[in-house]
């Protein structure tokens, strides 16, 4: 992956690692953070964001079941 700030309209590189061609991708998760090429992190908030969402969805379901200290938890 090639970063950059400024818009870029280079053609794909041509690399090469023990015979194979390597793909060029626009966004890649590495040790769990999605970096894109622009160094935007929108999809990475977007990914946390939809994380967050869905595991309040859940704990709405057994919130009832919780004690006071453990809903705090």
């Amino acid at each position: 992956m090639f970063f950059t700030k400024r818009a870029c309209k280079s053609p794909e590189p041509n690399i090469n690692v023990s015979g194979e061609r390597l793909q060029v991708v626009s966004d890649l998760k590495y040790l769990g953070i999605i970096i894109d090429a622009n160094l935007s992190f929108k999809k990475q908030v977007k990914n946390v964001t939809n994380v967050i969402k869905f595991n309040l969805m859940n704990f709405r379901f057994i919130r009832d079941s919780l004690s006071m200290q453990a809903a705090k938890l």
